[in-house]
């Protein structure tokens, strides 16, 4: 059973905390800044102490996480800490995946620094915790030693006063499971499941033979499918798609065994099939498991079916390079064609510590030269170019070269902006709208 973070309201905190999210102007956009920075502050602390390492001293793991936030508290840059938010953080979205505690407290999606009432570990606690997904009967806090044996009874305090006046009050509770991951460095991940309400509390005799109390929740209506249980979803349909999910798979490989994994083509929406019509462009080659699917709000989008941290390498955005004057022959022809040239440049927002460091010099990218080539994708696809537009995208272009040094034709690599979840849509910054959003006759 997977460990269990419970964000309840603080005892002592009652008259500071805000019961409508609404209040807080803090957006989508503010969240991913401050956590863009915590991530950049990660890496910066890392990489410094790479750098002054005594070569003879012995290996040691930094942990660029806690120096991060570390940090960010010294300069006040931590979210909802004067005021505590009661319900969900604005700007967290259900599913949202962490590979560090320190970052949910950055964001304010959880109070405590360290371990304690809000995280208990049931592979190591004599308690009987059950867990169902929409309800889950919470053992509290206290009376362990430092290897988690109960060894007095629990008293009703701290977290466990939390939980109880959370529940006489009527007040929402945040719930965050942990997953076992070797990609992170903890080798676990944190994923937000929503808000639960505690509806009954009791004092039993654990099996332990001490007392201790019991907490039972029940998920709010109405939330969003919990991110947990998406993951476990995923995970099913990476070894077995068909039996997770019978109908609606046109293919399960849209490349035709030329990427490194299938890429898998979904459709529960209507009969367009005209992906699998197109020739399946290779350039890179990809590193997860991808999904093609058909979408009401986007027409057709993508997905991964692994987990993709902030960062990553995800794709090269390819297809048939046009020069200016090929263009012109295929605009009278009324193809659909991409420009570089009007991809935002998301890459700029990331690394900026001058909130943090007063002489921080931006770096000095290389000037390139005018973009003036297009890409012709509706004949030759390729899975990146099925990625829909977003204002708030969670996937950035980069310019690259390699094996040439033209800097007139770069490549158009593609990297995660945050923590992208299994099943969630992964999106681009086009740019500006005008006539070329059409972007893709087969695609949108």
């Amino acid at each position: 059973m997977a460990p269990k973070i419970i964000q309840p309201a603080h005892p002592s905190l009652f008259g500071s905390w805000i019961s409508n999210p609404k209040t807080i102007s803090i957006s989508r956009d503010s969240i991913r800044t401050t956590w863009m920075l915590f991530d950049s502050l990660c890496m910066f602390a890392i990489t410094e102490d790479e750098k002054h390492r005594d070569t003879m001293a012995p290996q040691r793991r930094t942990r660029g996480d806690l120096k991060a936030a570390t940090v960010m508290r010294e300069h006040g840059l931590w979210l909802n800490r004067e005021q505590r938010v009661v319900g969900n953080i604005p700007g967290v979205l259900i599913g949202d995946v962490f590979f560090f505690r320190m970052e949910m407290c950055v964001l304010g999606l959880h109070g405590q620094v360290q371990a304690g009432t809000d995280y208990v570990p049931s592979s190591q606690s004599l308690n009987d915790d059950e867990d169902v997904g929409d309800v889950i009967v919470y053992t509290g806090h206290g009376g362990q030693d430092k290897h988690n044996r109960q060894v007095m009874h629990q008293k009703l305090e701290c977290g466990n006063l939390a939980l109880e006046r959370s529940m006489s009050c009527g007040i929402e509770v945040k719930v965050i499971r942990g997953f076992k991951y070797k990609g992170s460095a903890s080798e676990k991940v944190y994923v937000y499941d929503g808000l639960y309400k505690i509806i009954e509390t009791w004092f039993d005799v654990g099996r332990s033979g001490f007392g201790v109390y019991k907490f039972k929740l029940v998920r709010i209506e109405n939330q969003v499918e919990m991110g947990s249980a998406i993951m476990k979803f995923a995970v099913s349909l990476r070894t077995q798609p068909l039996e997770a999910r019978p109908r609606g798979y046109v293919s399960l490989d849209l490349s035709n065994k030329k990427e490194n994994f299938p890429v898998f083509f979904y459709n529960d929406v209507d009969d367009v099939h005209d992906p699998i019509y197109y020739e399946y462009l290779i350039s890179t080659g990809i590193k997860n498991r991808f999904e093609v699917f058909r979408s009401r709000e986007t027409g057709w989008g993508v997905r991964s079916l692994d987990l993709i941290q902030v960062g990553s390498f995800i794709c090269e955005y390819t297809g048939v390079v046009l020069t200016r004057e090929q263009v012109q022959v295929f605009t009278m022809n009324g193809d659909s064609l991409i420009y570089p040239s009007h991809f935002g440049e998301r890459w700029k927002e990331w690394g900026n510590l001058s909130q943090v460091f007063s002489d921080y010099v931006p770096p000095s990218y290389p000037s390139t030269p005018p973009l003036d080539f297009a890409m012709d994708v509706s004949r030759m696809s390729y899975v990146a170019c099925y990625m829909s537009h977003s204002s708030s995208p969670n996937v950035f272009v980069q310019l690259v070269l390699y094996n040439h040094n033209n800097v007139s034709f770069p490549h158009l690599m593609l990297f995660a902006m945050e923590n992208i979840p299994p099943m969630r849509e992964l999106s681009l910054d086009y740019g500006v709208a005008d006539e070329w959003m059409g972007k893709l006759a087969f695609c949108n």
